[in-house]
């Protein structure tokens, strides 16, 4: 005989066979909090496999809002002996499968979906609808916080929060042009050539792709699909020797209007 490792999910082999299969374990196989489990197996020489009751089970995944930790799936009854080992309680966003106690970790976008910075697992942040990437960490209690980085669609990151537009203060630029990396920060200008300065971790961009400096200024409107309008930023200057018309960068002043300034500087007026 053999022993043979097969993957159970779903109440089904992952293979061809497609075989039923469960992950429960313990003495009677009451323990249904497994959700994911490779099985150990025995194989006969007639073909069949056999398997003691509850036992040859090693557990991948948790349900039943438990949370996976070597092997085991514990409950929220383990919550502060884990965070004092310096284990951070990830919930999965609430949902009661997929819950883990580990290290911690960043919950960032990489394409299509997030992953975790330490294993690259899939993960979600705990306001899912309106955070970006977020990061799951202790706080100066010891207990498990997940801060955020970065807001999705049309949110605005204010240091702490994802916020709507109209709730940035009006000391502040509601930087950002398109539906990622949005905030609300201090007025600036932004060098397109260098980046700098950053904003909110990445190198700040402007309105015009093709600016050399703008200034995102106080109390700005909304910009709504890399709008060019004067009310969002303010185009300085183009590189290339790029002219400036109605606050966006041309290769030359278009007919009946007149230029102004230099060859690195020209305006259209």
């Amino acid at each position: 005989f053999s022993v043979v490792r097969r993957h159970c999910q779903g109440g089904r082999i992952q293979d061809v066979t497609r075989q039923g299969c469960n992950c429960r374990r313990g003495v009677g196989e009451t323990d249904r909090t497994c959700a994911v489990c490779n099985i150990e197996k025995v194989a006969t020489s007639t073909g069949t496999f056999a398997v003691v009751a509850g036992e040859g089970r090693q557990c991948l995944r948790c349900k039943l809002s438990t949370y996976f930790h070597l092997g085991q799936c514990l409950d929220a009854s383990s919550i502060a002996q884990m965070e004092s080992g310096g284990l951070v309680a990830y919930d999965a966003a609430g949902r009661s499968y997929g819950r883990e106690f580990e290290l911690p970790f960043q919950c960032t976008k990489q394409g299509r979906e997030r992953s975790k910075s330490t294993t690259g697992e899939f993960c979600r942040c705990a306001d899912n609808a309106h955070v970006a990437d977020c990061r799951y960490e202790l706080d100066s209690a010891g207990q498990t916080t997940s801060t955020t980085l970065k807001c999705r669609r049309s949110f605005y990151f204010n240091g702490t929060d994802c916020v709507r537009g109209d709730q940035c203060a009006a000391s502040q630029t509601r930087y950002g042009d398109t539906y990622t990396n949005r905030a609300c920060v201090d007025p600036f200008v932004c060098n397109q050539r260098t980046g700098l300065p950053a904003a909110n971790g990445l190198a700040c961009v402007c309105p015009d792709r093709r600016a050399g400096l703008c200034h995102w200024f106080a109390d700005n409107t909304v910009s709504v699909s890399r709008s060019a309008s004067t009310s969002v930023a303010l185009t300085l200057t183009c590189q290339d020797n790029a002219a400036i018309f109605n606050n966006t960068c041309v290769d030359a002043c278009p007919t009946g209007s007149t230029a102004f300034g230099s060859a690195a500087h020209t305006i259209c007026l």
